[in-house]
């Protein structure tokens, strides 16, 4: 069975979730290392992987740091990053404030999740405008040709020009618009 591609929406929401297991976690005293191997059992799909690994790390006796560092690699994702940097933090200042972080961090998911939906929903509802766009000229050239006197004018040289330079014309407008309308891939700064 084939499984449905993840919005990005649906991943910032399911790692705020995680996260914010994480930070609740540790502010009633759980250890990171505990919090990971629950997490590995009972986080979200998308990231329950990482977060074995991360736990299989930390039973290995590998650094916290190193093991962040490992993770941020292999999964090679923004959200992680962030929340590897966060730990990262806390964990070199000695601060206690690791829970009230992880809080802020997982409220912009959250919003970070909401605007990544809205974009998606527009950028959606501007592709079904390009498609009614691109189709509506093909719709009227083909009532055009219903009629015997409209065919004949295109059935020369000249009307078939005309009919595939408009192809050619609806292939770049396609392409173009499906480039537009592409959602840009954010970029990794913490990488």
């Amino acid at each position: 069975m084939k499984r449905r591609p993840v919005s990005q929406s649906t991943i910032s929401n399911d790692f705020a979730v995680d996260v914010e297991v994480v930070g609740n976690f540790c502010s009633v005293g759980v250890p990171l290392e505990e919090v990971f191997g629950y997490l590995s059992v009972n986080g979200s799909d998308t990231f329950a992987p990482a977060w074995h690994s991360l736990w299989l790390r930390l039973q290995n006796g590998v650094d916290l740091h190193r093991a962040l560092l490992d993770i941020k690699t292999i999964c090679a994702d923004r959200r992680v990053d962030q929340f590897c940097e966060v730990v990262i933090a806390c964990d070199t200042y000695q601060t206690s404030a690791l829970s009230a972080s992880l809080r802020r961090l997982v409220e912009f998911l959250r919003k970070l999740s909401e605007v990544e939906n809205e974009a998606s929903q527009r950028i959606k509802s501007v592709g079904s405008v390009a498609w009614l766009a691109l189709l509506s000229p093909w719709v009227m050239l083909a009532i055009l040709l219903a009629k015997p006197e409209n065919l004949k004018a295109f059935s020369n040289f000249q009307g078939l020009a005309i009919v595939l330079s408009g192809i050619c014309l609806s292939v770049i407008a396609k392409t173009l618009s499906d480039r537009i309308a592409k959602f840009p891939k954010l970029v990794r700064v913490f990488s």
